[in-house]
């Protein structure tokens, strides 16, 4: 009898210390979680995100042609967060990304180390309505005549806080407002495609090439304005401000115009 009790106290106890020891782990796991909580899974909402982010260790990114939103690319943003410093180059093209996705990519670049930046055939300056379609499925179209600033504005803001050498907004219906902000900005980019865009005035342009060489010594630089509706009158006018101008900046720039 009595050996029959001692064993039943050993086994109390030993369950007692199993279920501390229990309480413990689940305690030491929340705790972990709430230091490192779980990224957002992508599965479902687009075509194989989940391998493409797992697999990013180092160098460039392409995320391009993937249908990503506004929302899609601030979840993608939460994922990168831990390993932001690490990325070096970074394709968004051919996506649904509207104002307020590139405001989320502005926030987010400044920590990271990219050199190259492709936004184009996206809609940076346009306005995207979302709706449900008949299958219960989100929509996402362009709304024509429509144009929201704000984003080039955030893509400008950010260059002030760092030099992107490589920057592509080819086909985001940037307007005349639109060029004369990034005009501000062009001593931080050396190659950069407005190509496809809604630019009719480069007078802010013109402007700010020709104090480049002043302020910055650069000397090197493309800027490619091909497919906007600019007049033949200004593209004359930007060119023969180059062969005019005292300084010898021009020689290591290429201005693309149609032909």
């Amino acid at each position: 009898m009595l050996h029959h009790r001692l064993k039943s106290k050993k086994r109390s106890r030993s369950r007692g210390f199993k279920r501390r020891k229990s309480r413990s782990k689940r305690r030491i796991r929340s705790r972990a979680s709430r230091r490192h909580p779980r990224r957002t899974s992508f599965r479902g909402e687009i075509k194989n995100l989940d391998e493409v982010l797992k697999e990013f260790r180092f160098g460039p990114l392409d995320l391009s042609n993937r249908g990503i939103t506004d929302t899609e690319l601030r979840n993608i943003i939460t994922f990168l967060e831990p390993e932001k410093v690490q990325l070096r180059r970074l394709n968004l093209s051919s996506n649904q990304i509207g104002p307020v996705g590139a405001i989320h990519l502005a926030n987010f670049l400044p920590g990271t180390s990219v050199e190259e930046l492709d936004l184009s055939n996206n809609r940076i300056c346009g306005i995207w309505s979302v709706h449900r379609g008949e299958s219960g499925l989100e929509v996402v179209e362009y709304t024509e005549g429509r144009r929201d600033n704000s984003g080039i504005m955030a893509i400008c803001s950010l260059l002030k806080e760092k030099m992107i050498p490589n920057l592509n907004l080819r086909n985001n219906h940037i307007d005349n407002e639109g060029a004369s902000s990034i005009a501000g900005v062009l001593h931080r980019v050396k190659n950069l495609n407005l190509s496809h865009n809604n630019i009719t005035n480069i007078n802010a342009i013109s402007e700010a090439l020709t104090d480049l060489n002043r302020d910055y010594g650069d000397r090197e630089k493309i800027l490619d304005l091909t497919n906007n509706d600019i007049k033949n009158s200004a593209k004359k006018a930007l060119l023969e401000a180059t062969v005019r101008t005292e300084y010898d900046f021009y020689k290591g720039l290429t201005i693309k115009f149609d032909p």
